[in-house]
């Protein structure tokens, strides 16, 4: 609307200048800049989703307790603690959190197996920030399966960047891995209650 709105400005208003002409068309062509930088965003985040589809439903916070329940199907014993006052997020920082934890339970099982995996999760009024570490290894790792576009470290670390978070990952000082993040969502600012309002003046006292 406000590429259309700024290119048909010219031809509505009578006497425009030149300069005025010249911003008018800067605008429409900022607004048209931002809307295909849009849709190069969302054609990433499809491609990391690895989907395709916008009408898929995206897994959230709320769906790791399952997540890490298959984990321990599969042989990664793994035990998460959520910290803070949990509150709803923005959906594309939920989905993130999934992610990480999804992506560092499956690099656990195939490069770690038979390690114990901690997962923490801690809410602030900044947003949220996520912890996934694994113990070395006590089992023989399995041959690591070829790289899948848009997954893995790499594809964590942009995804974490397109929220303007930050990412970490590598091995500890115990043979481990540790993958961590920060994602900012802010919580929403707490409504001021009003002054009461002050007392009526009792009968007899001077007005």
């Amino acid at each position: 609307m406000i590429a259309v709105r700024a290119a048909t400005a010219p031809s509505a208003v009578d006497g425009l200048t030149e300069p005025g002409r010249a911003a008018f068309a800067e605008i429409a062509d900022e607004a048209r800049s931002a809307l295909t930088e849009l849709r190069l965003v969302l054609g990433v985040l499809r491609t990391l989703d690895g989907t395709g589809s916008e009408a898929s439903p995206q897994p959230r916070i709320a769906d790791l307790d399952c997540l890490v329940s298959r984990a321990a199907g599969a042989g990664t014993s793994a035990t998460m603690t959520v910290s803070g006052p949990v509150r709803q997020l923005p959906g594309s920082v939920e989905l993130c959190c999934y992610r990480i934890v999804q992506e560092a339970l499956t690099n656990a099982r195939r490069h770690a197996p038979g390690s114990e995996v901690t997962i923490g999760l801690c809410y602030t009024a900044a947003g949220i920030s996520v912890l996934v570490a694994n113990g070395a290894p006590s089992l023989r790792p399995e041959v690591p399966a070829p790289a899948r576009p848009g997954y893995g470290l790499p594809g964590l670390r942009e995804r974490v960047a397109m929220l303007r978070g930050e990412f970490e990952a590598g091995p500890d000082d115990r043979g481990g891995f540790v993958v961590s993040a920060v994602l900012l969502a802010p919580a929403p600012a707490k409504a001021t209650a009003p002054d009461p309002a002050p007392a009526a003046a009792a009968a007899g006292d001077p007005v």
